[in-house]
């Protein structure tokens, strides 16, 4: 039987011992390295038991898997010299991901980055910004819990594990930021790894698909309000997540499995794989293309499936995420590209990536279209391609998703006022979605107001308190709608 807080105990010291060491002597020592290993064997050996690890300190105290670690008189100096050395660094929690499997030198860079941290004016952010830069996944850190509002708590039994609404919404929208954010570096580090011809395994991006699917199936509003996100120096990643949730949200909506929307999560991100093989001069190209350079473009789509090919990957799961983007510039009825002569039908999950890909793509601005289309316009142009373009069926269960006015939409009211569409509001259709108000201060800067629903109507005459007079993309505005929306 495993003694959990030995375990934990074995797990503190070799972690302390490290960044003590890396400290001394450098991340080239051997006794360095051969801290890293014995650290990584506890990992490996308690990984056939758990898929994570928690390290906490709650009340001065270390907690392993929420268990409270005894005090022993020949490990109390040490431990809490261990537990005031993370504090420093505004660390109460570590959360380290069994599955990833860092080799020595990745838990030696985490170390030095740990014992660096205290030099910044703010250490826990420090640390957090190079684990995202680094791609150090393996490791999360978190604050430490207000001790305080605990104990005032434990006062009250039956609220101590209530949680208000607003601050589980809070605590959702965070993880939105924190799962999207991840997603494009898992993405990213995918692209740099087949651009490189070197080993690419797609675990984390299993991972990351999974923790996305959690979170669409818990509140699906968090994710799609990040999928707004329209950044132009980043456009291919972050359109490979945004297409990755709107094709997952879909896969829901019409019922699919929830094994089936990982597959199809795994394949939106993986869509576009094949564009780190086209030219950046092309793809940044801010006028029209020549007839070669459009060839050249729509080869990306056969480009990805060659690099998914390559990918460190089961045989089984290849198997079903080659054939859907490989599809994506099909069309409903053939005449996209690539040409082919089998009248095999567009797979479900091609049809659904390719509504996903155009409505993401044609909203975004580009350097060749600088003004994108408002999601409402978006809609209607490809309303325009139902049963050419688009599944008309599927084309109808995605409008129907997103609402008349998709999230994003920036509205002009009656009022003067400017409103965000945050959700599609009471109304089945989205015709009168819920807003948030876009205020403008002295400056003339934007800042967020409150959110209302343009279903409010007057108490007297029953008319509507505010009125749609025009919609537009919020770019025109520089308006990044996920600012103001999380």
């Amino acid at each position: 039987m495993r003694n959990e807080t030995v375990i934990g105990e074995q797990m503190i010291t070799m972690l302390f011992k490290l960044v003590m060491s890396v400290k001394l002597h450098g991340q080239n020592n051997k006794a360095v390295r051969n801290m890293a290993d014995t650290l990584l064997s506890l990992l490996r050996d308690y990984s056939n038991f758990e898929k994570f690890v928690s390290l906490k300190i709650s009340d001065n105290r270390f907690y392993f898997q929420n268990e409270k670690i005894p005090h022993r008189r020949e490990t109390l100096g040490f431990m809490s010299k261990a537990r005031d050395f993370f504090l420093q660094r505004g660390i109460g929690e570590i959360r380290i991901d069994l599955q990833e499997s860092p080799d020595h030198s990745v838990v030696i860079k985490t170390a030095l980055y740990l014992y660096h941290a205290n030099k910044a004016e703010d250490p826990f952010i420090w640390f957090k910004k190079k684990l995202a830069f680094e791609n150090l996944f393996w490791i999360e850190v978190e604050k430490p819990a207000d001790n305080k509002e605990a104990s005032e708590k434990s006062k009250t039994p039956e609220k101590v594990y209530s949680i208000s609404p607003s601050q589980d919404f809070v605590s959702k929208k965070e993880k939105g930021v924190r799962t999207y954010a991840n997603a494009i570096q898992s993405i990213k580090m995918v692209a740099e790894k087949v651009s490189d011809h070197s080993f690419a395994s797609i675990r984390k991006t299993q991972r990351m698909v999974q923790k996305m699917v959690d979170l669409i199936v818990e509140d699906d509003s968090i994710l799609m309000g990040m999928s707004t996100i329209r950044d132009y120096d980043d456009y291919t990643y972050c359109h490979s997540v945004n297409v990755a949730i709107l094709s997952m949200c879909l896969g829901l909506k019409i019922g699919l499995s929830r094994k089936s929307v990982e597959i199809l999560g795994i394949c939106g991100l993986f869509h576009d794989l094949g564009k780190v093989d086209i030219p950046s001069e092309i793809i940044q190209k801010p006028g029209r293309l020549t007839p070669e350079e459009t060839r050249i473009v729509e080869k990306h789509s056969l480009f990805s499936v060659t690099k998914i090919l390559k990918l460190n990957a089961p045989r089984e799961i290849k198997a079903k995420i080659i054939r859907p983007p490989f599809e994506h510039h099909i069309k409903y009825d053939h005449s996209g590209y690539p040409r082919y002569n089998v009248n095999k039908p567009v797979s479900l999950f091609g049809r659904i990536l390719t509504i996903a890909d155009v409505f993401d793509a044609i909203t975004s601005p580009r350097s060749y279209r600088p003004v994108a289309l408002s999601p409402d316009e978006a809609l209607g142009r490809m309303l325009e391609g139902s049963g050419t373009d688009f599944d008309p069926l599927l084309l109808k269960a995605f409008i129907n998703m997103v609402g008349f006015y998709p999230v994003g939409t920036l509205l002009q009211l009656d009022t003067g006022e400017l409103g965000l569409v945050s959700g599609k509001g009471k109304c089945s259709n989205g015709s009168r979605p819920d807003v948030v108000v876009i205020k403008t201060d002295k400056d003339k800067a934007y800042r967020k107001g409150p959110v209302i629903s343009l279903e409010e109507r007057d108490s007297t005459t029953m008319d509507y308190i505010r009125n749609i007079v025009a919609s537009f993309h919020p770019g025109r505005f520089g308006i990044q709608p996920a600012e103001y929306l999380l």
